[in-house]
Order: structure tokens, then sequence, then C-alpha cells
């Protein structure tokens, strides 16, 4: 189950990397929103503190993106298949959460 959330993570994390690489302005309204493996990769100090609150833009994006993608995104193919996985993979660990607490 946990491994299907994760992935979906995973998955979101690398469509805010290419927000932020080829959309930059888009990515500065957003709130400068970075993954939680973005962040573990960075080692300086400084980007840890400074990437708490990018880490509630990500949770803002994550929920908000889950439901509606941005304009920017629909453009993008490459975008919109991070989304589209992360989506479905989400969903994935919703069924299986479900499933599993049926057999109980």
């Amino acid at each position: 189950m946990a491994a299907f959330y994760q992935a979906s993570v995973f998955c979101f994390d690398r469509l805010l990397r290419i927000e932020s690489s080829f959309y930059h302005e888009q990515w500065l309204m957003d709130g400068r929103p970075v993954g939680p493996f973005t962040w573990a990769r960075q080692g300086e100090v400084a980007f840890r503190l400074r990437s708490v609150d990018s880490l509630g833009s990500f949770v803002r994006c994550y929920v908000l993106w889950t439901f509606s993608a941005p304009a920017w995104l629909r453009g993008d193919l490459s975008a919109h298949r991070f989304l589209s996985a992360a989506r479905i993979l989400f969903v994935i660990g919703i069924y299986m959460q479900y499933f599993m607490m049926t057999l109980m």
C-alpha cells in the first residue's frame, strides 16, 4: 500500500522538477514547492530550512493537482504523464488500502 503512495509522491516530485526547470515563473507563484525526494538530495542546511515552506507548497499542489491540472501542465506531454502516473498510483493506493481493510 505505502509503496503506491510513495511512488505517487516520487512522480509528483519529478513533476515539480519539470515545473521549476521549464516553468520557473509559475513555480515561483506556486510557492516554490519542493518534493521530499528533491529535498533529501540537497545537503545544504540553508536549503533545508528554506524548504519547510516549500514542502507545505508541495502538499498544497499535490492535493490541488490531484483533482485539477494547472494550465501550464496541460500543454506539456512529459509533465502530463507524470501527473497521470501520480494520480493512478494514488488511486491504486486508496483501493489497496480499502481492500486490505475489508479483509480484516
